[in-house]
């Protein structure tokens, strides 16, 4: 039999509650549900398996993608944080791939160079070669297409970024925003997202069109590959949608279906329930709109006769606290943060399974090459394929960067986080939101806990208070 076609789709910033999981299962840990109109997530549920508790390796873009790539933990991959591009040269999810005959394909944000700022006009560069892929359309995430626009020549990048855009010749720099300047509209979207910059809860719908909307030229692009690839061949296609990661600018069509719902208010925070309201309206917004282009992909599929030979497998590289503490983006331990999608469906597997395991985000790697027969080692990655319902006795998150220095260990009960500023412990059966330190009470498991990340650099933690 011809081996099976993989479809990775990998959108960016979609946390792990925010999906139409079982009712019964979010009542039995205390978390609500929440009112998604996602019909093709909800049929890939039912017609594979969900593993509810996936914990990304760190809650960061670039260092999340890059330990899918090499099937690594964080301390291990070699890119702490979004200042750092992958390393190339290493064997890689898509170098496996590739020696056992695939055509390795993706589009979206990658964010495999993400500090580079180069993605080439029309999304090729030669490192995407040297990580493994065989055709390519690489495009600049949400803010990098704004950032990567600056004229190399600007001399206070910090200041007034719109001033500092360099349009006035052609841009080829970065497909999607060559595609904008073609369209006449990337001044727009420039001003647009200048705005945005300045202002995290800036909720101002945008203008750009239904097909120059990102992640729907994302899904165009998707269906142009398929047109272009070596029919000869089974195929692997990674799909990295620029949704839901913020700032929150969706089409005013896309508001209409959420705008008369209610969604769950923040946990543990001060700011306004009216604009988290708002805000988390608008990150369904996204959600429903990467659904539809999800639709859109199947049915191309489809109608090529190819999707019934496909492993489709949802994921995300992190989650986002939507004002949950206080807080909004991701690069924290919580679990809004660290919790991320991941479900697997196709021929050969279980239908209709719930995983209620610990898995880690770059356990997909030695799963993907198992699925596609290769027979690649990451000694850091285990292989879900046998049963696709097993998973870890424990995850571990980890973060040393800019943006905070912290290490997590969670099990089936605790979360323990080591940071720069203590210990914490967190009761996941009685407080699944985080609210209440415990570990004061349970120094002897905090030892333990620490025992097992020993060795792991973690900067002026209080390890003698225990």
């Amino acid at each position: 039999m011809r081996r099976p076609n993989i479809l990775l789709l990998l959108p960016d910033q979609h946390r792990g509650d925010y999906m139409p999981n079982p009712v019964e299962f979010l009542q039995s840990c205390g978390l609500p549900e929440i009112e998604l109109e996602v019909p093709h997530l909800r049929s890939l549920m039912k017609n594979g398996t969900t593993f509810l508790d996936c914990v990304t390796p760190s809650p960061i873009c670039a260092p999340a993608r890059a330990c899918l790539a090499l099937g690594a933990r964080y301390e291990s991959c070699g890119v702490k944080d979004n200042t750092v591009d992958i390393p190339t040269g290493k064997k890689t999810l898509y170098t496996a791939l590739r020696d056992v005959g695939y055509e390795v394909m993706g589009t979206g944000k990658f964010d495999v160079h993400k500090a580079t700022k180069y993605w080439g006009a029309d999304g090729w560069v030669e490192g995407l070669g040297e990580l493994g892929f065989t055709r390519a359309i690489d495009n600049e995430g949400k803010f990098d297409a704004i950032i990567g626009s600056v004229s190399p020549s600007a001399t206070n990048p910090a200041g007034d970024i719109e001033k500092l855009i360099d349009l006035e010749n052609e841009y080829d720099r970065g497909p999607y925003m060559k595609y904008l300047y073609e369209k006449g509209v990337a001044q727009y979207h420039v001003s647009d997202f200048s705005r945005r910059m300045k202002d995290i809860q800036d909720i101002k719908f945008t203008d750009l069109a239904d097909e120059d909307y990102c992640d729907n030229w994302i899904t165009n692009n998707t269906m142009r590959l398929f047109g272009e690839k070596n029919d000869d061949v089974p195929w692997f296609m990674q799909v990295n949608f620029t949704g839901p990661h913020d700032p929150w600018d969706i089409r005013k069509e896309m508001y209409e279906s959420v705008k008369n719902r209610c969604f769950p208010p923040a946990v543990d925070t001060d700011a306004s329930s009216d604009i988290v309201s708002e805000i988390r309206k608008r990150y369904v917004a996204m959600i429903e709109n990467i659904d539809r282009n999800i639709g859109r992909i199947l049915a191309y599929l489809e109608n090529r006769g190819e999707l019934e030979n496909t492993i489709i497998i949802y994921a995300s590289d992190h989650g986002e606290m939507l004002g949950d503490h206080g807080l909004f983006g991701k690069a924290v331990p919580y679990r809004q943060s660290v919790q991320v999608p991941l479900l697997i469906s196709g021929p050969g597997l279980l239908a209709g399974q719930i995983c209620h395991g610990l898995v880690e985000l770059q356990d997909l790697t030695s799963t993907i090459i198992d699925l596609a027969g290769g027979d690649s080692r990451f000694p850091e990655s285990i292989s879900l394929k046998d049963t696709l319902v097993s998973g870890r006795d424990c995850c571990r998150s980890y973060q040393c960067s800019a943006l905070g220095t912290w290490r997590m260990y969670k099990d089936e009960r605790y979360k323990f986080i080591c940071s720069e500023s203590g210990f914490s412990l967190f009761d996941l059966d009685n407080d699944i939101d985080e609210m209440t330190d415990i570990s004061p009470v349970f120094p002897q498991l905090c030892r333990q806990y620490m025992e097992v990340l020993e060795g792991i650099p973690c900067k002026k933690t209080k390890r003698s208070s225990l």
